[in-house]
């Protein structure tokens, strides 16, 4: 690893939502000598993500809806470890019940 890419990537402060699941532990693996800002209310978190120069880590679901900070530039994480799949399931028998939330659901977030 560069010394550059080290100083971008870990020990940091950085601010971060505390209730994201398994992203916590990933994110603690990839910078365990960074600071973290743990932030419980979303509100508090987009405030403090507007009016600092802290950086956050910001998903491509948001970034490709368009929920991003005018005044930050996203870098895209390259890591094959920092990715995940999710999957909508439902049993066969149900799935004319639950075709209308599949559909809005990949509307919304399948680009």
């Amino acid at each position: 690893m560069s010394a550059q890419k080290h100083i971008f990537s870990n020990g940091l402060t950085i601010l971060l939502l505390s209730r994201i699941g398994f992203w916590s532990k990933v994110h603690r693996d990839k910078t365990p000598d960074s600071k973290y800002l743990l932030q419980v209310k979303d509100d508090s978190f987009f405030e403090l993500a507007s009016n600092s120069d802290y950086p956050i880590f910001s998903s491509s679901y948001f970034i490709n809806r368009g929920e991003v900070f005018s005044d930050r530039i996203n870098i895209p994480i390259a890591d094959p470890e920092c990715s995940a799949d999710y999957y909508l399931v439902c049993l066969a028998s149900e799935k004319n019940r639950y075709e209308p939330l599949f559909k809005h659901i990949h509307k919304d977030t399948i680009k």
